[in-house]
C-alpha cells in the first residue's frame, strides 16, 4: 500500500521538477534580455555621441583660420572648448595628409604619425566623416574610438580633424545596471579585447577576455547567445553574449557572465521549498496510510490470522471479534466467524450423540453382564455381591448399591423403609474388595 502511495506521488515530483526547469529556462531568457536592453541602450548612446562628433568635425569646415597658419592656437582654443562641454572626448587634434600629427590638445613629444590608422585613411580616401576601431591612443595611452573629418579646400586636402572619445561613458552606463552578485559585464571587440568592463576590476581594459575562445564560436551563431564555462575559481558561469553594433570598423559585443548558481538561484529555492513541502506531505500520506493499513487492515489481518491459527490447532471457539463491516475483511472476518460457529455446534452434537451412545453402550453391556450374573448365582448375597461389582466395573459407575426387593402389588417396595432388606453398596474400588455388606438401605 505504501508503494501505491508513493508511485501515486511521483507524478508530483516530476511536475515540480519540470517546473523547475521551466523556470531556469525564464531565469536565462530574462538574462538575455537584459543583456539585449544594456546592448540596445549601449549602441543608442553610441550613436548619439557618434552623430554629436560628425556635427561638431563637420562644422570645422567653415573655420577659415584652420586653413591658414596658425592652426597651434585655434587647434588648443577649439578642442580645449570641446572636452571641457563633453566630458567624453579626451582629445582633438589635426592630421596633415601623410599622417603627421600637426596638433593635439593633449601634448606629445616627439613625431606622432598616424597613417595606419583606419579612420585617418577612410577619412582622408573617402573625403567623409569616418569612424576607427576601438584602440589606445598613441597620445593619450587610453582606449577610445577616433572619429576623423576631411578638411578640404578648393578640391585640395589640407588636415584631418579627428576626435578622440573616451569609453569610460561605456563605464558610467554599466555601472547603472543592476548585476545578480559575482556577475560582471563588459564590452568587447570582434579580437576580444576589453574595451570597457564593470564592476571595473573584473577585466584589464586593453588586454583579452580570458573565456573569448569560447565566445568567439558563439559569434558565428548570431547576434545572441550563450556559452556555459567554468572559470579559474571553478566555478560554473553562464556568458550571454550580445552584438553591439556591426559596421565596416568591425563588431562590438556585450558580454553579461554570472554565475549558473546565481542565475537560477531564484529557480533552485523555489525547487528546494517546493520538495520540501512535497516531500513532508508524502511523509504525512505515507504515515497516514501506514496508520490507516495498520487500524484498517493489519489489525484485523492479524486478528483474523490469530483466530485462524487457533481453530486449525483444534480451538472451535476461536472467533476473530471484529465488529460486522461492509469492505472486504470484514465479509471474510463475518464468513469465517460464522463458519467457525457452525463447525463448532456440529462438533457439540457430534460429541452429545457419542456421550449418549456411550451411555447406551455401557447399559447394554451392564445389562448383558447382570443376566450372566443372575445366571450363575447361586445364594443371595453372592448374587448382591456380584451384581455390585458388575455394576462398578461394566457400568463404569462410581458408586453402586443393590438391594433385593421384595414387594407386592398392596405394598410397593421404599428401601429405606425397609431396613431388614438385604443389601450392598460399593464403589468405585469394588474389585479391590470396596464392597460393604450392611444389610440395610443407605
Amino acid at each position: 500500500m505504501l508503494l501505491l502511495v508513493g508511485l501515486a506521488v511521483l507524478p508530483l515530483f516530476a511536475v515540480v521538477v519540470y517546473d523547475s526547469l521551466r523556470q531556469r529556462q525564464e531565469s536565462l531568457a530574462a538574462a538575455q534580455r537584459q543583456a539585449q536592453e544594456l546592448a540596445e541602450t549601449a549602441a543608442l548612446q553610441q550613436q548619439l555621441i557618434f552623430g554629436h562628433t560628425q556635427q561638431i568635425l563637420s562644422s570645422l569646415a567653415k573655420t577659415g583660420e584652420l586653413y591658414t597658419g596658425k592652426i597651434q592656437g585655434k587647434c588648443a582654443e577649439l578642442g580645449t572648448e570641446w572636452l571641457r562641454r563633453f566630458p567624453y572626448y579626451i582629445n582633438f587634434g589635426l592630421i596633415a595628409p601623410d599622417g603627421t600629427v600637426l596638433c593635439s590638445v593633449v601634448p606629445f613629444k616627439g613625431a606622432v604619425n598616424l597613417a595606419d590608422r583606419d579612420y585617418f585613411r577612410q577619412a582622408r580616401d573617402s573625403r567623409d566623416f569616418a569612424i576607427g576601431r576601438y584602440q589606445t591612443g598613441r597620445i593619450t595611452g587610453k582606449p577610445t574610438v577616433n572619429a576623423a573629418y576631411p578638411l578640404v579646400s578648393e578640391g585640395r586636402l589640407v588636415y584631418v580633424a579627428y576626435l578622440a572619445i573616451d569609453l569610460s561613458w561605456l563605464n558610467t552606463l554599466l555601472s547603472h545596471i543592476q548585476l545578480p552578485p559575482d556577475s560582471n559585464v563588459a564590452l568587447i571587440d570582434n579580437e576580444g579585447t576589453v574595451l570597457a568592463a564593470y564592476p571595473p576590476d573584473t577585466f584589464n581594459i586593453g588586454q583579452s577576455l580570458p573565456d573569448f575562445p569560447r565566445l568567439r564560436a558563439a559569434m558565428a551563431l548570431g547576434p545572441s547567445s550563450v556559452t556555459e564555462w567554468i572559470d579559474e575559481a571553478q566555478i560554473e558561469r553562464a556568458t550571454l553574449l550580445h552584438a553591439l553594433d556591426s559596421t565596416s570598423r568591425g563588431s562590438t559585443f556585450l558580454t553579461l557572465s554570472t554565475p549558473k548558481r546565481r542565475l537560477y538561484a531564484e529557480a533552485n529555492r523555489m525547487l528546494g521549498q517546493r520538495l520540501a513541502w512535497l516531500g513532508l506531505a508524502l511523509a504525512s500520506v505515507l504515515a497516514a496510510a501506514w496508520l490507516g493499513s495498520d487500524v484498517l487492515i493489519l489489525r484485523k489481518l492479524r486478528r483474523l490470522n490469530a483466530a485462524i491459527l487457533d481453530f486449525g490447532q483444534g480451538d472451535l471457539s476461536a472467533r476473530t471479534g471484529l465488529a460486522p463491516a461492509a469492505d472486504e475483511l470484514g465479509t471474510l472476518a463475518k464468513s469465517f466467524d460464522h463458519m467457525a460457529h457452525r463447525l463448532q455446534q456440529q462438533e457439540e452434537k457430534l460429541q452429545q450423540a457419542i456421550t449418549e451412545l456411550g451411555n447406551v453402550n455401557r447399559a447394554l453391556h451392564l445389562l448383558s453382564a447382570g443376566n450372566r450374573t443372575l445366571l450363575h448365582a447361586k445364594e443371595e448375597t453372592a448374587l448382591l455381591q456380584a451384581m455390585c461389582r458388575v455394576a462398578v466395573e461394566k457400568g463404569h459407575y462410581l458408586m453402586a448399591w443393590v438391594a433385593i426387593a421384595r414387594t407386592t402389588k398392596a405394598k410397593p417396595f421404599f428401601p429405606w423403609r425397609t431396613p431388614a432388606s438385604p443389601s450392598i453398596t460399593c464403589n468405585g474400588s469394588a474389585s479391590a474388595g470396596g464392597i460393604t455388606n450392611s444389610g440395610k438401605a443407605p
